[in-house]
């Protein structure tokens, strides 16, 4: 794929319509440089390209991760899709890229560039749910 292609995704915002981000991005061989939200479309030099959401595209998406690398990895794809992560769309399409190539090994090298920013974010979200529920215990 080449890499940097000078293309922005627009999506909706939900997990659906990140997975057909995705999707579109190895249809296409493209390696967006940016996949935002349809309305924190800013103004710029890259195409602008709206991806629709289509519950479809997003099943077979979640079924090739599931195949492919893991179902483990699959659901670190969904949980890391809930952090605050800044630019965490990037984030999981360069993970989802390696994993396809490395299959199952990808979750085992919790240091890779990768895979590393996806544990964390998702360890933080772990933390912050348990603060959660101890504040709504004891309220």
């Amino acid at each position: 794929m080449p890499d940097g292609t000078a293309v922005t995704y627009l999506y909706d915002g939900t997990f659906d319509g990140y997975m057909c981000c995705v999707y579109e991005s190895f249809k296409r061989k493209e390696r967006p440089s940016d996949i935002l939200l349809f309305d924190e479309a800013q103004l710029t030099l890259f195409d602008l390209v709206r991806i629709k959401t289509d519950e479809a595209k997003a099943k077979k998406t979640e079924e090739a991760i599931r195949q492919k690398i893991s179902a483990e990895a699959l659901q670190l794809v969904k949980r890391a899709f809930l952090t605050s992560l800044e630019g965490r769309e990037l984030i999981i399409l360069e993970f989802l890229r390696l994993g396809f190539k490395e299959g199952k090994g990808i979750m085992r090298r919790l240091t890779a560039p990768e895979v590393e920013p996806l544990i964390r974010a998702t360890r933080h979200l772990s933390n912050e749910t348990e603060r959660y529920r101890g504040f709504i215990r004891f309220s």
